[in-house]
């Protein structure tokens, strides 16, 4: 088990390009830079490949668990693209909440749900309007008529359950 009493924000950076990746860790910082070293699908490979980075501690940051630690680690990333912008190779926002990015990237994800439609327009279409999903039974235990798709619904009210145990 982690001790997040450890817990410190560290920034790796290239002294050639100036790209930096902001972590979090409760490691040694010697030990989490050679877990980067040794990783090769990390957001801090370019920064790596390099060669010419170092690793610098930003601040100690003791606290109680990996959420409180990734949430501090949050702010250093926006603070980071807010200054340098296109040189922060983070790509998330450690911490948070999917609620968040929804929030901060909504004119984004309304338009590629817009492309996507537009794109796949026959095709969202034709499983609406699938003539099997939408032909019209009758239930044998109640007399209700409803949509095929509907069926395992009805199954479940109480309206047919009445009518099964009259049976």
């Amino acid at each position: 088990m982690p001790d997040f009493q450890k817990g410190k924000i560290y920034r790796l950076k290239s002294k050639s390009s100036g790209k930096t990746y902001i972590g979090s860790t409760v490691q040694l910082l010697r030990d989490r830079l050679y877990t980067h070293k040794s990783k090769t699908d990390s957001e801090s490979k370019i920064i790596i490949e390099e060669n010419d980075y170092e690793i610098e501690l930003l601040c100690d940051y003791p606290c109680n668990n990996l959420k409180k630690l990734r949430r501090k680690e949050g702010e250093y990333i926006l603070k980071e693209k807010e200054l340098i912008k296109e040189l922060c190779v983070n790509k998330a926002i450690a911490g948070r909440t999917r609620k968040e990015y929804r929030q901060d990237h909504k004119e984004r994800l309304a338009q590629e749900t817009k492309e996507y439609y537009n794109k796949n327009k026959s095709r969202l279409q034709a499983i609406q309007t699938d003539s099997r999903r939408n032909d019209i039974i009758t239930c044998e235990c109640c007399d209700c008529e409803m949509q095929k798709h509907s069926l395992n619904r009805h199954l479940i009210t109480a309206k047919h359950k009445f009518n099964l145990n009259k049976i």
